[in-house]
């Protein structure tokens, strides 16, 4: 049995569906491999439904939608400055090794609200696949560089869904 991830998420991130492709060594009926991954999956992780439709294929995967829930000290307005500047420089990791990129022009959309409880609500659309791909994480980094005297406590992250080329989401 081969099990292979659209886009794997890091540690840490919850996500509201995500795709996967199975091999198997045998025949069975789809019913059969969902009750099996179910009986197999972790607590909390739930097999909603299985198919052979393979429609859009995973190597179309471009963006991806995350909510954010980010315990700081600052407020939107902060986020919003740092959001609209015209080149965010950070360091990310490669193939390479560690070099210095501008994650602006991967950062297609946001959305930002202050809560009550000193946190901040975001939504963000960022490029995800094989040629582009933004980590919601590296954003918050770039934020604490940019954002004076910015204290994270922690951040939520839940992806939402992924999109291919088309703008079709999986």
């Amino acid at each position: 049995v081969i099990l292979n991830f659209a886009l794997p998420l890091s540690v840490g991130m919850t996500s509201e569906k995500d795709f996967a492709e199975i091999s198997l060594s045998e025949e069975m009926s789809n019913e059969e491999i969902k009750i099996r991954l179910q009986n197999k999956a972790p607590a909390g992780i739930i097999i909603t439904d299985v198919t052979n439709d393979s429609t859009p294929e995973f190597k179309e995967v471009e963006k991806a939608e995350f909510a954010l829930t980010v315990h700081c000290n600052k407020k939107s307005e902060d986020f919003i400055k740092f959001f609209k500047l015209p080149e965010i420089l950070t360091d990310k990791k490669t193939k390479k090794g560690i070099k210095e990129v501008d994650i602006k022009p991967m950062i297609l959309n946001f959305e930002i609200k202050n809560n009550d409880d000193n946190s901040i609500d975001m939504k963000l659309m960022l490029s995800a696949g094989n040629t582009l791909n933004l980590n919601p994480s590296l954003v918050i980094k770039a934020a604490e560089k940019y954002i004076p005297e910015l204290i994270v406590e922690y951040v939520e992250t839940k992806r939402l869904n992924l999109y291919t080329k088309k703008g079709e989401a999986f």
